[in-house]
Formats: structure tokens, sequence, C-alpha cells
């Protein structure tokens, strides 16, 4: 039994150095702790001594007693006699340790010699586990690309290869397994095994005994790095996405600004001509729609951009901005709200309150006094006349799309016009009048 021990406790060691990557040296360490620990639970003796040969994977156990003279207070299982015949060194002496070999194997069952090495590998993997935290908890919001290598018996999760994966500094990661969820799954898109997709890292968990990189399809960081490889002007740092929400499988909503001054507002721009940059990453989601809407500060004209203008009637903030009340038509409350109340979950999470939507009887009711719509627009006017006037074009600062200069300034003079005329016109009608002139100059 001896030998198929040690053989046991080799393959051990080398499997184990190989797969995680750990010098044997530590991986001989624990293992000897965890035989240890095993021992004492055993027998309930403590006093032993253990050391390993990596090169045979001989294990040698010795049992240490105390040299005592012949006393009352003898104890056979730690203590030995000075005048004892297995004593052979004479140098010994009293209160010195007497050492003796044992077979250490032979008080395991087959059992025991399995718990044993599940209590290694756990030490191991916990090693591991730290080694994994430490290498991959920068990357957390990331993106990478990543393989499925299985898939659950009962679809709760996919396990994924992150082997080869490298940080944004081309630093390797430590190679590991991820988890994939099925929270973290978009419900529009089928998965499958052995094929490639971009995944968040969310989450990096150091206690864990199975995959402790945990990823997600369902993120809304994922949408934005869609949105950097279609957008050039979100790679280049031209527009921000200031902040995104997602309901994974419903929608994704965007609030972006420009950080230069541009003639054509940012959300235009990010759905691109006919439609064509949000419909290549609605693409890249299983076909979720993917809304883009302009920022702006002002939490009561945010709202507007977020909600149907034309089905409000009028809106209350609370002084904190922390509770938000529109005031709706009432046959248009449940669209605005949307399916599952949605549509205002979205919008809560963009900005970050509470939002309540009634019709203007209820209002008056509670005593409600909300901001008019049409005073809403007449301040959402001005400050989009102050911003055209603020971004005029010079030469140097614009080379958009492909657009010259004369193009460009066609276009802010039309919008000028239109905008000294809204009062006579529709808001909405002159954003579909503005995408129009936008889409004729792009399909030049």
């Amino acid at each position: 039994m001896e030998n198929n021990f040690n053989n046991l406790l080799l393959a051990a060691i080398n499997n184990i150095a190989k797969e995680k990557k750990i010098d044997k040296e530590i991986i001989r360490d624990f293992l000897l702790e965890s035989i240890k620990k095993a021992f004492i639970k055993s027998t309930y003796e403590d006093n032993i001594e253990l050391s390993l040969d990596l090169d045979t994977g001989k294990l040698e156990a010795l049992k240490l007693f105390t040299v005592v003279e012949d006393d009352d207070n003898f104890d056979e299982y730690i203590n030995i006699l000075e005048n004892d015949s297995r004593i052979k060194d004479k140098n010994l002496k009293l209160g010195d340790i007497y050492k003796e070999s044992f077979d250490i194997s032979k008080e395991f069952r087959p059992q025991q010699v399995g718990q044993i090495l599940q209590s290694f590998k756990q030490k191991i993997t916990e090693i591991s586990n730290q080694r994994v935290y430490k290498s991959w908890t920068p990357m957390i919001n990331e993106v990478i690309m990543a393989e499925i290598e299985k898939e659950d018996k009962r679809g709760n999760f996919y396990t994924i290869n992150l082997e080869n994966q490298y940080d944004k500094f081309g630093n390797a990661l430590e190679p590991t397994l991820g988890f994939l969820g099925k929270k973290e799954l978009n419900p529009l898109e089928e998965l499958d095994v052995s094929k490639k997709y971009h995944f968040v890292i969310s989450e990096i968990k150091e206690q864990s005994k199975f995959c402790p990189v945990i990823l997600s399809r369902a993120s809304e960081k994922l949408v934005e790095y869609y949105m950097s490889l279609e957008i050039p002007e979100i790679d280049d740092g031209s527009i921000n996405i200031v902040k995104s929400a997602r309901i994974a499988g419903f929608k994704t909503k965007v609030l972006v600004q420009p950080k230069v001054k541009l003639p054509i507002e940012a959300a235009s721009i990010c759905v691109g001509p006919k439609g064509s940059r949000v419909k290549n990453i609605s693409e890249l989601i299983g076909g979720e729609k993917v809304e883009i809407i302009n920022y702006n500060p002002n939490l009561i004209i945010q709202l507007t951009l977020l909600f149907d203008k034309t089905k409000i009637i009028g809106i209350d903030v609370s002084n904190d901005e922390k509770q938000v009340t529109i005031v709706a038509n009432s046959d248009a409350i449940l669209s605005m709200i949307g399916k599952k109340g949605n549509n205002v979950k979205l919008a809560s999470m963009l900005l970050g309150c509470s939002i309540n939507i009634i019709n203007q009887q209820d209002a008056q009711a509670l005593g409600i006094k909300f901001t008019n719509i049409n005073d809403i627009e007449k301040l959402n006017n001005n400050e989009e006349i102050v911003e055209i006037e603020n971004n005029k074009i010079n030469d140097e600062e614009i080379n958009f799309m492909n657009l010259d200069e004369n193009d460009i300034n066609d276009l802010v003079n039309e919008s000028n016009d239109d905008l000294f005329d809204l009062d006579n016109e529709n808001i909405e009608e002159f954003n579909d009048a503005f995408k129009d002139e936008l889409e004729k100059v792009f399909n030049k």
C-alpha cells in the first residue's frame, strides 16, 4: 500500500503543478499539511513530522517522543523513557526529542486517502484563485472575446475557457475558467459551445471553488463596447457615453454628449444614416432595441428626451431630484410605462431617480404642482439656440464623417432658421426634418 500511496501523491503533485502552474514545493507543503490534519483527525495524535521527496514520491513520517524519566506522568503516545531500547543515540538526554519512523499509509483507509487529496486540491484551488483574483480584478467591466467550453446539462450556465487572455497593456492574464450564468444571458440569443463571443467581466470571486471570473452578455457595458466599435466618434472620444441602462432582451438606452464642437447632435451621429450604425449594434446583441438619446444636464429636459413629449402634460421634480412625477394623458400612460414597467425602469436607472407617471386628474387630487410642457419646450429651445451659437464651425475644428465645410454650414444655417420658428412648429417635427437633412448629405 505504501508504494501505491506514494504514487498517488506524486501523480497529484505533478498534475496540479502542470494544471495550475504552481511550484511543486508549494504544492508539497499544502499536501503535507492536508495529510497531517487527516492523521490528527484519525488518531488524535499531533506529534508527527512529515517530509516528501519530489523525485520519488516517497513520504517519510516520523513520530516525535519526548525523552522522560520513569514516573507517574509517563504517556506512551508522546513520551519515551530514557532507558528505552529503541533509543540508539546515546547523546539524547532528558527533554530531547526522539524521532521514530512509521508507515503513515497504514493509518488511512482508501477512502481517507481520497479525502486527503480532495482537501489538498481545495487548498491549491484557493491559492490559484488568489492569483486569478489579483490578475483579473483590474479587468472588471472590460470586454474580452473567449470560447464557450461547455454548457451545463440543465442549461443553467456556461463554462468559458479563459486561457491566452491579455489586458489592455498586453500583459498575460492568469489562465482560468469563466462562469456565464443564466441571469447574465441575453434571452434573444442562442450561444453555441466551441464558438467565441464577447463577454463583459462583471465580477471576480476570490473564494470560488469553480469558475472565479463571472462573465455577462446582459451588461450594458457590452452595448457600450459595440458602440465604440461601430461609431468612430465614440472610439476617438469626440462623443462621450454619459450613462447607459439595459434590460437584456428588451432594450438598451444610452445617453450621449459631444466632447468637441459639432454641428450635428450626438445622438444622430450615433444612430447613423438611415439608422445604419444603431442597426449594426442591435444585430450584435440578438436584435435587441438600442435607443440613443442626447444628454442634457437639466433633469426636466432630459425626461422630455427620454419619453414622448407629445404625451406629457407636465413634470414635477423634488428638490433633491430623487423623485419625479410625470403628468401625462390618461390614454398614454401604459405605453409610456412600457411592458412590465421597463421604460420607466430604464429611465430611472439612467437618471438615478424614482419616476411615477400619473394623469392630470390624479395630479390635481394630490396637489402636485408641475411645470407645464409648453414652458419646458421654451426652455429647451432657448438652450438649443445657445448651443448652436456657441458651436459655430471653423476650419480647424471639424472634419466629420467625410462632410465638407459647406455641407456642414448648410445644415447649421437651416437648423438655425428652423429653431427660431419653433413656436409655430412641433419640436418633434423639427427633429425629423433635421434628420432628413442629415440623410440627404450623408447619401450624396
